[in-house]
């Protein structure tokens, strides 16, 4: 990534979950060696902890989010699934500003983690912390605003409770003209670039314009999920999680033991680098890397090659990477032992939930050369 895309991420622009880990989650095998992780919130890492890797590393070019990802790993730690919950500010009894200043303080975080997100906690008073990101307070506020677009007719599709009352409701009921008004109002380069970007939005070659992508996009998450329990159009259209119904894999009541018990027994290890750099300079250590959508800010032909010859680097034979790509998939590319095998989980992609990415996964193959690098 260029000195712009870094300096974009480099405070804290995502507090809670904007990917579905569920397909990271079925794609990682049990028990690998070493996991390499783009930190984020910390809510795409920490469902990675149910398949009990040896070692995990946590990696983002911003202190803050690492500084997150760390608060989420150690109140699994040492929470249950209720307080862990309540204490970030999920569903309709979060703890109150007192209880959750104390839990903090009893969490064993690093000296630079406590002093940090102290200071975060208290300009808001204590309040829910995955509210505080960028992302979160714009689509706090484009919430309201397609709120009022689509109207109470539209908001009511979260009141289905079956997938064949929502198809239902889509086919007689839902108010098309209005979503496609919001869709077309708020789904915009300007908007985004505005709001939370800083003028590094993704440029676009998955569609052919901001309004068919989203448009297409959204659609699909309503095919595939049960919007009252998809935490991702909760945030989209609420603004807020404010019941626990739709949560994200973090608090799942599936694997949150899991999570537990795979945190205890797993060497883990925060590191504030350019993932692609830090690869670079770990050669063969990853059994398997989450990129989130880092491919989508390589933005070029000529940085493409070079993140993805930088991930062959540090990816050992048999590792596997799944990539996320936001409105731009880098142009085809030659590589090197990276064999596309995205056909081998077609399955598990088509059930990701939010349905805001194009998704591939790719395999370290000893001896294979002349590989594409698939859009």
């Amino acid at each position: 990534m260029g000195p712009k895309s870094l300096e974009y991420f480099s405070v804290l622009n995502y507090s809670l979950a904007n990917e579905d880990t569920a397909v990271e989650l079925s794609i990682l095998p049990r028990d690998a060696n070493c996991v390499v992780c783009v930190a984020g919130s910390g809510a795409r890492v920490l469902p990675l902890f149910a398949k009990a890797p040896k070692s995990l590393v946590c990696v983002d070019v911003s202190p803050q989010q690492l500084h997150l990802t760390e608060l989420r790993i150690e109140a699994a730690k040492t929470l249950g699934l209720d307080d862990y919950r309540r204490f970030f500010g999920y569903g309709s009894q979060p703890f109150s500003a007192e209880e959750r200043q104390e839990v903090f303080g009893r969490l064993n975080l690093s000296t630079d983690t406590k002093i940090s997100l102290a200071e975060l906690f208290s300009r808001s008073n204590w309040g829910p912390i995955i509210y505080l990101g960028r992302w979160e307070q714009a689509f706090g506020k484009l919430a309201r605003f397609a709120a009022r677009i689509i109207g109470p007719s539209g908001l009511a599709i979260f009141h289905c409770r079956t997938m064949d009352e929502q198809r239902q409701y889509l086919a007689d009921k839902f108010p098309r003209w209005r979503w496609r008004l919001a869709v077309a109002l708020i789904g915009q380069s300007y908007v985004f670039n505005r709001l939370i970007y800083g003028n590094q939005l993704p440029q676009l070659n998955l569609a052919k314009s901001d309004y068919c992508y989203f448009n297409d996009r959204l659609a699909s998450t309503l095919r595939v999920s049960l919007a009252r329990e998809n935490f991702f159009l909760k945030i989209l259209l609420r603004g807020r999680l404010e019941n626990d119904e739709a949560l994200p894999l973090e608090c799942s009541n599936l694997h949150y033991s899991e999570i537990q018990r795979g945190i205890k027994s797993c060497a883990i290890s925060y590191v504030q680098s350019d993932l692609y750099e830090f690869l670079e300079k770990n050669p063969s250590i990853a059994n398997f890397v989450s990129l989130s959508d880092t491919p989508s800010y390589s933005g070029s032909a000529t940085s493409a090659p070079n993140i993805m010859q930088k991930l062959n680097v540090g990816m050992a034979t048999g590792g596997l990477a799944v990539a996320r790509y936001f409105r731009f998939c880098p142009p085809t590319t030659q590589l090197d032992e990276l064999e596309d095998v995205t056909i081998k989980y077609e399955k598990v992609i088509s059930s990701e939930i939010t349905c805001i990415y194009k998704i591939g996964v790719f395999q370290k193959v000893e001896g294979r050369t002349n590989n594409r690098y698939p859009c």
